[in-house]
């Protein structure tokens, strides 16, 4: 999970396609991470944050729940961003 200030914003999306084809190390790379599946949208940075720190927490499973009941198939989201 990370805090990104605007999915649309060009050097966010470089950001997002450089975990997507495992350009920097990491946990992307590490475990073969390549799908954007969840996001949220948040009107403030401390919002955003309070949101981060309480999902980190949560267990695999609650948060594998979470992406299931918002994209079910497990779409990549990263075209439908760019589109």
């Amino acid at each position: 999970m990370k805090i990104i200030k605007d999915l649309v914003e060009e050097p966010d999306l470089e950001w997002v396609w450089e975990h997507k084809n495992q350009v920097t190390s990491g946990f992307t790379s590490k475990y073969n991470v390549d799908m954007l599946v969840y996001y949220e949208m948040h009107e403030t940075y401390a919002e955003a944050a309070r949101r981060e720190k309480r999902f980190k927490n949560w267990p695999r499973q609650w948060k594998l729940n979470l992406i299931e009941k918002i994209n079910p198939v497990w779409d990549d989201l990263y075209k439908k961003i760019c589109s």
